[in-house]
This record gives structure tokens, sequence and C-alpha cells, in this order.
């Protein structure tokens, strides 16, 4: 039997625990339904926006007046700072992997020198060969702050590095 004790899981879509799955002494929150098709449950708090379906059959309504029960949980999102970027495909890497500047709006700080169709490797020295990858370092070096990030990209057959201003 598997086991999930002790643990808060958070979760941006459905739950779905099966094979007869043991969860006890645990926290789990959920934006979509929550579902144990067999195993145990117990001593749980579970937060959903939508049911919980237990093994028995039985259907608990979990909403409880609350409109997002992951507002207190803040997922940091690209199109939140205006841009969009897309996994380079393997054909097409070279040497240095990284994504590639989809899609960049007006009102994206990262105007300031970045431009569609750049392949960024790197943000301030540290590599960004996939989307996730760079999504996390992004995150992690904006909430670090300072004045300016530094992206290595691929232009036009070039590497450069690009000084962007951030406002704190």
């Amino acid at each position: 039997m598997e086991r999930l004790t002790n643990c808060f899981l958070i979760c941006d879509g459905q739950v779905e625990l099966l094979n007869g799955w043991e969860v006890r002494d645990s926290i789990v929150v959920a934006r979509g339904k929550v579902t144990w098709r067999q195993g145990k449950l117990s001593d749980c708090l579970v937060r959903s926006n939508h049911s919980l379906l237990l093994p028995d059959g039985k259907r608990i309504d979990l909403k409880d007046g609350v409109p997002d029960p992951l507002a207190f949980v803040k997922f940091f999102e690209l199109a939140d700072v205006e841009i969009a970027v897309e996994d380079v495909p393997s054909r097409e890497k070279s040497d240095a992997s990284g994504v590639r500047l989809k899609d960049l709006r007006r009102e994206s700080v990262f105007t300031a020198g970045l431009r569609t169709g750049d392949v960024i490797t790197a943000i301030e020295e540290q590599k960004t060969p996939t989307t996730d990858m760079f999504r996390r370092v992004l995150r992690r070096k904006l909430a670090q702050g300072g004045p300016s990030l530094t992206f290595t990209v691929l232009r036009a057959e070039k590497t450069l590095e690009v000084l962007i201003p951030i406002k704190d």
C-alpha cells in the first residue's frame, strides 16, 4: 500500500489517488476535484473547489463558499510578466539549448532588450534549457529583486548578453 502521511499536497488541478493509497495526517488542497478510488483517508483536511469522491462511492461537496481554495498560493505564470516562451525542438538545438521567446507584449519590461524569436539560454548565468526551468529561474531572479537582469540570448546566430532594467 502506498502512503501519503504528514504531507501538505497542493495541486492546481485534480488529485486522483489510485491503487489502495492510504492518506493520513495530511492537508490536501486542490483547485479541481479530489478522488480516492481505493484506499484509506484518515485525519486529513481536504479543501477543493469541487468535490471529494471516496472509495465507497460517497461524494462530499467541498464547495464551502470559497471561490478559489488556492487563493493563498500564488503560482508564477509567464503571462503575468507579459511574455511567452516555448521549448526549442531538439532538431533545432545547437550546443547551447534554451527557450524561444514566442510572444512579448508591448507592456512587458522585457521589451527593453529582448525580441520575439530570441533563444534565451540563461538568466544571470543560470541555464534555462526548458520552459519549466526558464519559468523557475525567472521567478527566483525576479523575487530576489535588483536593478537589472542579464539574459544570455542567441539572436541571428550570435550570442548576446542583454541587460534588462527591472523595477523593484
